[in-house]
């Protein structure tokens, strides 16, 4: 049975037994602060299959680092509900808006997903929402800027009611 949870790891090295775990090669968590940041997992049986990081930048904004599903998993919608899962949570942690940081393929399933394009937004918007975030030249950003906006649209290959 695939369940959607959220993952508590005890240190680094256990988050790196999961980042193993789910494959994932080209991601670089040196640089992740794990104390405080948050993770989601799909989890097949006893099987870890799909992972998601994110951390607080203030009291209402998430910054999304990554959702990876194993390659064997993928396209079938695994990716889409991890994605719902965790902006469910981070709503229910009092956050509004989200930042998702990734690269090319990323960012192509996160607009896929309905989120928009950071750079399409104004420096003044960008400003109001990044709290002094600092922007990677080699990582594209995309922004959810109201969760409970994306959850009044209908899942992917629903009709509308």
């Amino acid at each position: 049975m695939i369940e959607f949870r959220p993952l508590k790891y005890s240190s680094l090295v256990h988050l790196t037994q999961v980042l193993n775990d789910v494959e994932i090669s080209a991601f670089d968590y040196s640089a992740l602060d794990y104390e405080k940041m948050h993770s989601f997992v799909v989890i097949d049986g006893d099987n870890t299959i799909g992972l998601c990081l994110y951390t607080f930048l203030s009291v209402d904004t998430a910054l999304v680092k990554l959702v990876y599903i194993k390659p064997s998993e993928r396209n079938l919608k695994l990716g889409d509900g991890l994605l719902r899962a965790s902006l469910n949570s981070i709503e229910i942690h009092g956050g509004e808006r989200v930042i998702f940081e990734g690269n090319l393929t990323e960012q192509s399933f996160y607009l896929h997903e309905g989120m928009t394009k950071l750079n399409d937004f104004s420096e003044v918007e960008m400003a109001s929402f990044s709290h002094g975030m600092e922007w990677l030249e080699d990582r594209y950003y995309a922004c959810c800027k109201s969760i409970s906006s994306f959850f009044s649209k209908p899942c992917k290959g629903q009709s509308k009611q």
